[in-house]
């Protein structure tokens, strides 16, 4: 439901436009996922273990529900025939993504080393709420040409991270037991005095003959203990402030068609990610105290300043542009597969950041009108053909690196 209400009046004898508005909005979340049910753990080798998965598929519905009431008010001021003002105060949100409240657990790999580690999603995440005030001017200094300069700034709550919780028992994997605790093994431990995992294996059958031929050794039963998760999943972390001065100018060189566009955002936050790794004693309710762990840090990902320069052509039916669009470095998430941090069991506890380098591209595209219904149109892509990096905590760790190519399109469309 929504209400919305402009208005044109003078303040101090200076036109001015009020648009002042109101929005409500409830959502529901229902997610249903089908997991396979994992009914025991086997002992493929050395400190290697599967998951086996039994008949059975597990379907749970998880649900979510919110609602926002959402206002808005937006002001223009025309100061003289040139010189115009803005401001706008308003509340938005961002809903979060399928991936993320997608219901059901589900282990990340049937072979694991150490302690097996799961993820699911969570449906009743809320989305990110943002209060919005945006200011600017605008200069029209000619026909079709103007400079402009705006200031934003963004409170947002709500950001989406994610937690890992050690230790976990899975409710969907009710009765599943680990190989390796209790039970046969430690049975066989005590009896031979072993620590070892590769002569414990060994041991299992040395000192248990009175197990019966139809089972399998290496693997578990109700005899051995729960097997515990390290279990991941999104949640509502952290608040933030986002600021930024957004400049614009668009010129054009009189009758000729010719014109150019420039633009350049600097964008910044009071959070941000620290690249250099510290260590620190890792807390009691986690690991021993004597281990030392990189604690995940929270930062806003895709934050970066911009900049796109445009010279274009647009006169008599024939329109072409040039554009280069840029990007400085920007920070994607904390986490990713080289560099983490573990404990003695193989459990991850700190993360290292993936960060994408500072990228630039030139893109063109040309159209021509042969009448009010037919024209051709062309666009190109990264015709420079650049290549694209992404890094860790420092340039010199490569992470990936890749090349998409050009990019070409050609059509005519027809209007009637």
């Amino acid at each position: 439901a929504y209400f919305q209400v402009t208005h044109d009046t003078e303040v101090s004898g200076l036109p001015t436009n009020l648009r002042v508005g109101i929005r409500y909005e409830e959502t529901d979340v229902t997610s249903l996922a089908s997991v396979p049910k994992y009914v025991n753990s086997s002992w493929t080798g050395g400190n290697e273990f599967n998951l086996i998965p039994g008949d059975e598929v597990i379907e749970e519905p998880m649900t979510g529900n919110y609602d926002f009431v959402l206002p808005n008010l937006d002001i223009n001021v025309d100061f003289t025939d040139d010189f115009k003002g803005r401001m706008s105060i308003s509340k938005t949100v961002t809903r979060p993504s399928y991936e993320d409240i997608k219901g059901g657990t589900t282990a990340n790999g049937t072979s694991y080393k150490g302690k097996p580690s799961a993820s699911r999603g969570s449906p009743g995440l809320l989305p990110i709420e943002s209060t919005n005030f945006d200011l600017s001017t605008e200069w029209y200094y000619d026909d079709a040409s103007y400079l402009s300069v705006g200031y934003f700034k963004k409170a947002t709550v709500n950001f989406i991270g994610r937690t890992t919780d050690l230790d976990v028992l899975i409710p969907e994997w009710e009765g599943l037991t680990d190989v390796r605790s209790g039970g046969k093994w430690e049975e066989a431990a005590i009896l031979g005095g072993l620590t070892d995992p590769a002569t414990i294996q060994t041991a299992i059958k040395e000192y248990l003959p009175s197990l019966p031929t139809s089972v399998d050794p290496l693997m578990s039963d109700e005899t051995n203990d729960p097997l515990y998760f390290t279990l991941s999943y999104p949640v509502n972390q952290k608040d933030a402030n986002v600021y930024g001065w957004e400049f614009n100018i668009q010129h054009n060189f009189g009758e000729s068609g010719f014109g150019v566009i420039a633009n350049y955002t600097k964008a910044w936050s009071d959070v941000g990610y620290i690249a250099t790794p510290t260590t620190t004693p890792c807390p009691e309710e986690l690991i021993a105290t004597s281990a030392k762990c990189m604690i995940s840090q929270f930062a806003l990902s895709g934050l970066s300043d911009s900049a796109n320069f445009i010279a274009f052509y647009d006169k008599d039916g024939l329109n072409a542009r040039i554009a280069y669009n840029w990007r400085d470095d920007f920070f994607n998430g904390d986490g990713q597969d080289q560099g983490g941090f573990y404990d003695d069991d193989g459990r991850a506890i700190g993360n290292s950041p993936t960060q994408t380098q500072a990228y630039g591209q030139v893109d063109v595209s040309a159209s021509y009108e042969f009448s009010d219904n037919l024209s051709v149109f062309m666009d190109g892509i990264n015709v420079t053909n650049q290549t694209y990096r992404l890094y860790g905590r420092t340039e010199r760790q490569t992470l990936r690196a890749g090349q998409t190519g050009a990019r070409y399109n050609l059509g005519v469309r027809y209007t009637f």
